[in-house]
């Protein structure tokens, strides 16, 4: 599996862009360019991570672009002193989560200018490259940690500028989710899993108080529906923090909320109760569901013997699914999975399932399938 889907660049390219494409070109930038993916960021390319465009957006395709020496910014040459030459064009690097903006580059050693469309390569002739491949950023987007309210902080303070024209430092952010997100969780009893986030909504008013203790009012997302709630903080020494300040000491600041409504909170959260409407009987883990809604959140606790095959038993779920829907959709009376991903962190496979239109009846066979490996500790839908 690699990053570039071939077909879909030659046509997508030539219907949007005007761009002829050859199947070689693409492949040898898809082999190349998907194993430095792999290598730099240390993610296994999966269904999600792909290298596409916005038609809205456009895109910028650059030729014969002089080659500069990193260190000194001199003009690279060949041995005859003839420079050397490189292209690139536009694309959107697609993870779980994100994307972020990079630039496709190429060149070759006997400087020959290959185009989009070029054939009769010498792979061994031409090389690509990434610019602006994050890798820090890379493996944030594609494999988070989504116990938190604010899952990127950077995200979400570029968001409160963009949308409400509010300046609040990364620092602050990375440091008022560390102390709220169990302080939320530890009062309320929810647990946040990308589920309770805090939000920038536009349609309510951002308020900032400044003083001994100050406030920021904000929008908090519980499931499906959006409530107002204060944000205080004070601080040990008596330094008054304000929300741009970059040295930020998660030490001394000290972070609270203003008005939780805990009962609400859980009206929300579990509008129709917990109950399964089946039975299940003698399943080979411990099994806990905290709610059942269209966004679900699956996690899976495999056991410590089988830690080393969660990516294993993480892709037999993807295709448990896909054979589910395959059948769902020949039989034209029971609904589909809209979509799903996952991560892995040690033990832990996390699944984010979009149900779409299924029923009791894909959760019922779903635990079965599960027992039947008797690999799992635990089982957790949220």
């Amino acid at each position: 599996m690699g990053l570039i889907e071939i077909d879909m660049w030659a046509n997508l390219l030539k219907r949007y862009f005007s761009l002829e494409t050859s199947t070689e070109f693409l492949n040898l930038a898809d082999t190349q360019l998907s194993s430095i993916f792999e290598r730099e960021t240390g993610i296994k390319i999966q269904h999600k991570n792909r290298l596409r465009w916005a038609s809205d957006e456009g895109i910028v395709l650059q030729s014969a672009i002089l080659m500069r020496s990193k260190e000194t910014s001199e003009i690279l040459r060949f041995a005859g002193g003839r420079p050397q030459l490189f292209s690139r064009i536009s694309s959107k690097l697609v993870l779980q989560h994100r994307y972020l903006d990079v630039n496709i580059c190429w060149t070759t050693k006997s400087g020959i200018i290959y185009t989009l469309g070029s054939t009769s390569i010498d792979p061994a002739d031409i090389e690509f490259w990434f610019e602006g491949l994050d890798i820090e950023k890379c493996q944030r987007y594609n494999n988070p940690d989504l116990a938190n309210l604010i899952v990127w902080p950077d995200l979400f303070v570029e968001e409160l500028q963009n949308k409400l024209d509010v300046n609040m430092s990364v620092p602050f952010a990375t440091c008022m989710n560390a102390q709220l997100t169990p302080i939320f969780e530890n009062t309320s009893g929810l647990k946040v899993k990308n589920l309770v986030v805090l939000l920038i909504d536009k349609d309510r008013p951002f308020q900032h108080e400044k003083a001994e203790t100050s406030k920021i009012s904000i929008a908090l997302g519980v499931y499906d529906h959006v409530n107002s709630i204060d944000i205080l903080w004070k601080s040990k020494s008596g330094r008054i923090y304000d929300i741009a300040d970059e040295d930020i000491n998660c030490n001394d600041i000290e972070f609270s909320f203003g008005n939780l409504n805990i009962v609400e909170y859980h009206k929300q959260a579990n509008p129709y109760g917990n109950q399964l409407p089946f039975k299940l009987k003698d399943l080979s883990y411990k099994l806990t569901v905290n709610r059942i809604q269209l966004e679900c959140y699956i996690t899976l606790t495999v056991k410590a013997s089988e830690a080393k095959n969660a990516d294993q038993y993480a892709s037999g779920m993807e295709n448990f699914i896909a054979a589910y829907n395959e059948k769902a959709l020949k039989s034209k009376n029971s609904g589909v999975i809209h979509n799903c991903n996952y991560s892995i962190k040690e033990n832990t496979i996390d699944f984010h399932i979009d149900l779409g239109s299924v029923g009791a009846d894909f959760f019922k066979k779903l635990f079965k399938y599960l027992s039947e490996l008797n690999v799992f500790e635990e089982v957790t839908v949220d």
